[in-house]
């Protein structure tokens, strides 16, 4: 019978949670309460948040906290306009064993990186998606969307192949240097070129954490 004991916390993994941010003053606050209430063990995870050239106070902020979050590490891309090439900024700055995703304007529930990395206890497991939940929407369009769940992960896990959001992503650090970063280029669709990349070029598998869910703004189409 499988052991329903937690594990201590020496023997979780290192997780580094990459997050872009391209003029979020407005929403880094609350990003960065949800990042301290966390239930993950706060001596296993750091929080690499890249600023990508913001416009307004973001940089400031996001210095503003760095001392009252020992655990934040703030980075900058000023050079390529792109969240992936931001969040490639993040990677190479990680060192944890496992590198979470998830955006600006989400907000993780406390349990949504313990939930997101159990997985990964099945050695075959290289890929975790997460599912993605609308924030209540302001707007007729924002609830229409939220009604139809378009920001669901099980849309792209139904595609062949299939691929997950870095709106909601984990990935085994390892896979990086086995295949390459995100394509820092482009401006969308590179979290699917990516898992593409993974399934045609490894046998790493992709499994899905219908439990890991986070909320998002509807208004925002996912990256």
């Amino acid at each position: 019978m499988a052991s329903t004991q937690r594990k201590p916390a020496d023997a979780l993994p290192l997780v580094s949670v990459v997050i872009p941010l391209y003029n979020a003053a407005a929403d880094l606050n609350g990003l960065l309460d949800c990042l301290a209430r966390q239930n993950y063990p706060i001596d296993r995870v750091e929080y690499l948040l890249v600023d990508n050239a913001s416009r307004d106070r973001t940089a400031l902020l996001l210095q503003a906290a760095a001392p009252i979050q020992p655990n934040l590490k703030p980075l900058s891309q000023p050079q390529i306009q792109s969240s992936y090439a931001a969040r490639n900024v993040g990677i190479q700055a990680a060192s944890g064993e496992i590198i979470a995703f998830t955006d600006a304007d989400c907000r993780p529930q406390p349990d949504w990186l313990t939930r997101l990395v159990a997985p990964f206890v099945d050695r075959s497991i290289g890929l975790v998606a997460g599912e993605i939940t609308a924030l209540p929407g302001r707007t007729l369009l924002e609830q229409f969307a939220d009604r139809q769940a378009f920001l669901s992960q099980r849309h792209t896990l139904a595609h062949s192949p299939p691929y997950g959001q870095t709106a909601n992503l984990a990935v085994r650090r390892s896979i990086f240097a086995e295949i390459g970063l995100f394509r820092p280029y482009l401006t969308t669709g590179a979290d699917a070129d990516f898992c593409w990349r993974v399934q045609q070029q490894t046998e790493w598998k992709l499994a899905f954490c219908a439990g890991c869910d986070r909320a998002a703004s509807a208004s925002i189409a996912p990256e």
